[in-house]
């Protein structure tokens, strides 16, 4: 069995909590989240530094000032995710996953969408000629 280290050593305590007879194993808080996740990362092979990104971007989502959040919350764990710090550049500037926009590209076009419509100015009457 591979050695995990002092790093996972904490991430252990989690899977033996998740073994009691008391704990539901379909319970899980923030805290054993928080294990869980730099268990799976002491794991991975990745050196790099890794980001969080928000995926849609703030600037895209629906804001409700009464209440002051974003729909989804900013912090929903469903739509952040980690990146290496060279991925999180090229979907913010350069292109999305799979070829889609970028980030800042789909911000533009909702800033677009949101702006209110000029009225034309097509001449009322034909010209004389």
């Amino acid at each position: 069995m591979r050695q995990l280290g002092d790093r996972a050593a904490g991430s252990m305590q989690w899977a033996e909590s998740m073994t009691k007879p008391n704990t539901p194993a379909f319970r899980i808080t923030r805290e054993s989240q928080k294990m869980l996740l730099e268990f799976l990362l002491s794991c991975l092979p990745i050196q790099k530094p890794l980001e969080l990104d928000h995926d849609p971007p703030l600037a895209v989502r629906q804001f409700n000032p009464r209440t002051g959040k974003y729909k989804p919350d900013a912090n929903d764990p469903n739509h952040l995710f980690y990146r290496t710090a060279e991925d999180h550049r090229v979907k913010t500037n350069i292109r999305g996953e799979h070829g889609q926009y970028s980030d800042r590209t789909l911000i533009k076009r909702e800033r677009r969408r949101q702006k209110p419509k000029k009225p034309s100015h097509w001449p009322k009457r034909r010209f004389g000629s």
